[in-house]
Parts: C-alpha cells; structure tokens; sequence
C-alpha cells in the first residue's frame, strides 16, 4: 500500500489534524502520513495500539474515497423528546441491575423494544454511563 500525497494535500490534512476533536480521527490522519513516508501497517498498528486489520481498513478507505472519518450516526431515537425527559426522571429514581428490565420496562410503557445497544446511547447521551 503506497499513498503519495502532493504538497497541497499534505496542508489540507494537516489543515484537517488541527482542527479535528476526535483523537481517533485525528489518528487516522496520522496513519495516511506515515503510509506516506513509507511505514508499513504493521508498524503503524503498534505505534498506534491498532490491529493491523484496522490499520490496512483505513488505509483501504483513504484510497478509495478519501474517507477520514467513520461517518455511522446510528440510528433514529425512538422516544420523543418528551419520552426520553420521562424516562430518564424514572431511571434517575430507580435503580435497575440489568439493562434487559429497563428494556422490558421501555417495551411495557412505550409499546416497543429496544436492542441493547439502543436502549445504551439514551442514558450514554444523558450522562449516565
């Protein structure tokens, strides 16, 4: 894997490192330069405590798109605004040990069911994880 990058796009991703908040991002930014001068992904993975898999995937991604960034926002909220102040006074009140009886709890109240990972993100995005 052999990327070269022209001076004016080495300023524009330079450009893009300062300005990015995301570490990870900003990261992978780092892994085109070092492509760039020539290191392999096995080194960049160690340097960066990657698996080279992941080293090899963004370089992959850089090559065919220019892709710096995992573009995923997952998906939609379910509860309205309204929905979610209530459900989080609830959890603010109440201890639950598993996250399955909140799910169970969202299911009884709300009418449907969240998967694990969505029922994660609203208390994640409220603070309280």
């Amino acid at each position: 894997m052999n990327i070269i990058l022209t001076s004016e796009k080495e300023a524009e991703l330079e450009g893009m490192h300062n300005k990015f908040l995301s570490l990870r991002h900003a990261n992978r930014i780092k892994e085109i330069f070092l492509v760039s001068e020539g290191w392999q992904p096995v080194s960049i993975a160690q340097a960066f405590r990657l698996t080279e898999e992941t080293v090899r995937k963004h370089i992959r991604a850089y090559l065919r798109s220019e892709k710096l960034t995992n573009a995923y926002k997952g998906t939609e909220p379910r509860l309205d605004k309204g929905q979610e102040t209530e459900l989080i006074q609830h959890l603010e009140s109440r201890l639950y040990p598993k996250m399955e009886y909140i799910r169970a709890s969202v299911a009884e109240v709300y009418g449907f069911f969240c998967s694990h990972q969505g029922m994660h993100n609203g208390p994640h995005r409220n603070g309280f994880f």
